[in-house]
Formats: C-alpha cells, structure tokens, sequence
C-alpha cells in the first residue's frame, strides 16, 4: 500500500461511512496529502451518503451517490478528466446598470478613490471610545442649517473636528478611522 500510495499520480478515495471509520482509510488521505498539499492527487468519490468532516470537508469531491451503474460511470469519468472544460457557447454578459453595486476591494487594498496622506500605523492600539464617537458624529443625521435668504435654507453635512494639544494622536486618530471605515 505504501509503495502505491508513493508512485501514484493520483489516488481515488472512496468515500463511505465504512472508509471514513475505518483504520487505515484516515491514514492514507492523510498521507496523501501531506505529500500534496493543492490537492490535485486526491480525488474523493462519495459513494454512499455518510459524513464527510476533518480535512476532507474543504475537498470537493465527485458525488455518485443514488446515480445507477451508467450514469455513475459517465459522471465518474466525466468528473475525473484532467482536461479543462470549455464551454459550448460564450459566456452572457450582465447589462451595465447605474444601480449596480461596486465590486469588493481584495482585503488590504486601497479604495478607488483615495487621498489620505499618512500610511497606517500597525501600532495603533485602544482608543476605540474615541473612534465610535467620531464615526456616529460622522454619521448622525444631525445638520447644521444655514439660512441664506429669508426664505431658503441650505442643510449641510455637521463637520466634526479633533482637538487637542499636539502630540497627542490627533492625526493617527483620524488616520485610524479613514482606514477602518
């Protein structure tokens, strides 16, 4: 067993509640994945319906489950093919809509639109009560009016200012919270 599990190029495991507790079946999986990690040598079939936990439960595996003996063998050779799938016919497009949402930013990348001149400090630490504080001044619906005829009014945005003596972490504050939120 050993000896095949070392030359082989890839390894089907067969997935049932029988394998998945019995002695050695956990041992094999397992070694072949230490020896590759991406996966590519391990090729899960479930045959039965059992669960599947542990480290094969982030595994994607080829599912025969309730298939008769053709549609089985079809979908097994079908699934087992190294060969990349092409599509038969090209792929639709969404319409662009103005609706649309902005696609999400990859964690740690800037947004689009971005203009703040001081990097992150990764030592920032604390000072939450003070970031919470600023972000619902920022985002409360409270306006300051200004009255600019008798009969007009122009609401503006309340503006929020931090204050205090120098050196005190008033621009690592701010840089803080342009980050977070």
């Amino acid at each position: 067993m050993d000896e095949g599990l070392k030359n082989s190029e890839r390894v089907i495991i067969v997935l049932s509640p029988r394998y998945l507790t019995s002695q050695f079946g956990k041992i094999e999986w397992q070694s072949i994945i230490a020896r590759d990690p991406t996966g590519d040598a391990l090729v899960p079939v479930r045959i039965e319906e059992c669960k599947v936990d542990g480290l094969l439960l982030g595994k994607i595996y080829i599912d025969l489950v309730g298939l008769d003996e053709t549609a089985a063998r079809e979908k097994l050779l079908a699934d087992i093919s190294r060969e990349r799938g092409k599509p038969t016919s090209a792929p639709q497009f969404p319409r662009a809509t103005r609706d649309a949402t902005p696609p999400l930013r990859f964690p740690g990348t800037a947004p689009r639109i971005w203009n703040i001149p001081h990097n992150r400090n990764p030592n920032f630490t604390g000072r939450v009560d003070e970031l919470n504080q600023l972000r619902a001044a920022l985002v409360s619906e409270e306006r300051a009016t200004t009255r600019v005829a008798p009969t007009k009014i122009i609401a503006v945005t309340q503006s929020q200012a931090i204050h205090g003596l120098g050196g005190v972490g008033k621009t690592q504050l701010a840089v803080e919270y342009a980050h977070q939120n």
